[in-house]
């Protein structure tokens, strides 16, 4: 009763003329004028305007109980009816906005499961409520694995997702057996995509999924685009982007082949001149030069000649202070891999800037020295958005 009063005096406090005009908008009955043009009587207008108050004020209640925002319009003059609800009120109106959520989802999975053939596969547009549905029946699977998820949500918001023979596997209890980090990876991007969908798995059938090698982006690099190197570069490019974002997430193939597009003509030096024996071939150490390369290509190209032979390096040169530090496994093994990689762009600087390293340590100011700001601008490799 007091939600009731509260919405008649939400109504009543609004003037006449905007009351009838809020609800000749809202329910479109005609004004006063337009009611005399198309002949309704002034007892029938009323009665209309009558009713339309008293079903404005049961919209206002309903308001209140679902704690939402009531926006008025009298012609373009917004006017706000804001309703606030206590915290037991706001936690019951969450719960009825879930269940309806849960509700919906529970249907479209009921539909997706009635479309499957009973041992069969068919290809489903995945959205994510419907993820969120199969994702509560996914019941003694393993440990979310978020390095996998992120690649998954980034070929989906790039466009680089397609359909292939991997996608969920349902079993004949309609438990969800396979496919777990592409449904999260769904609710992440918060995007529909298209997957296989096979069903009619036998219980037994869970201890074969996922027992083969997984290709690896190497693999893939150097299947689909034919780069003989292909684990060479995609550890430079994974060296590139911790440097550049922190993140220490492996790159997908569809990523790798951004990065190498814009790294090509550093990476095409490096495979042919870049140190093979250990352990000066460390991918943290050439990813951060194939990075440096970009912007300084025959000072970094001359600097990792030196790295690579040793030869003819005088005392004191950042060169040899680099080679030293590489070669000392007790300090590499104290240092994280991004760590690394600035130590080596540290050295790099500074024969460049000709400064005498006293104490080799890591230095973000080597990051934007060697950054190139076309990169940061597009989004990807020195400004991953990924």
């Amino acid at each position: 009763m007091r939600r009731v009063v509260a919405a008649e005096r939400a109504l009543a406090s609004l003037a006449a003329t905007q009351r009838q005009m809020v609800i000749a908008h809202l329910d479109g009955v005609p004004t006063r004028d337009t009611a005399a043009r198309i002949g309704i009587s002034a007892d029938r207008e009323r009665q209309l305007r009558e009713g339309l108050f008293r079903h404005l004020r049961d919209r206002l209640v309903g308001a209140m109980e679902n704690g939402v925002r009531v926006k008025l319009k009298h012609h373009e003059r917004p006017v706000m009816v804001t309703t606030r609800l206590n915290r037991p009120m706001q936690s019951r109106a969450n719960a009825m906005a879930s269940s309806a959520r849960i509700e919906e989802s529970a249907k479209q999975l009921t539909k997706l499961l009635a479309s499957l053939p009973k041992d069969g596969a068919r290809v489903v547009d995945i959205s994510p409520s419907l993820a969120r549905a199969i994702l509560a029946r996914n019941r003694d699977n393993r440990s979310i694995a978020k390095n996998r998820v992120d690649r998954f949500v980034s070929d989906m918001r790039s466009g680089a997702w397609e359909v292939n023979n991997s996608g969920l596997g349902l079993g004949l209890d309609g438990e969800l057996y396979d496919g777990q980090h592409r449904l999260h990876a769904v609710v992440r991007a918060n995007l529909t995509v298209r997957m296989l969908v096979m069903s009619g798995l036998s219980r037994e059938s869970r201890a074969t999924i996922d027992q083969g090698r997984p290709r690896s982006v190497g693999d893939n690099l150097r299947i689909l685009d034919g780069e003989v190197h292909g684990a060479r570069i995609v550890g430079w490019l994974n060296a590139i982007e911790v440097i550049t974002t922190g993140r220490s997430t492996p790159l997908s193939h569809a990523m790798v082949r951004q990065r190498l597009a814009l790294y090509d003509d550093g990476i095409r030096w490096f495979i042919s001149h870049a140190p093979r024996t250990r352990p000066f071939h460390r991918s943290t150490v050439i990813g951060a030069f194939v990075f440096a390369h970009r912007k300084f290509p025959k000072q970094t190209q001359e600097f990792a000649l030196g790295y690579a032979t040793g030869v003819g390096l005088p005392a004191g040169s950042p060169v040899l202070t680099l080679r030293d530090y590489v070669a000392d496994p007790v300090r590499l093994r104290m240092d994280s891999s991004r760590v690394i990689s600035l130590k080596a762009l540290r050295c790099l600087s500074a024969l460049l800037q000709e400064e005498l390293i006293e104490r080799l340590t890591p230095s973000e100011e080597s990051v934007a020295f060697f950054r190139v700001e076309d990169m940061s601008r597009t989004g990807v490799g020195d400004a991953s958005t990924s």
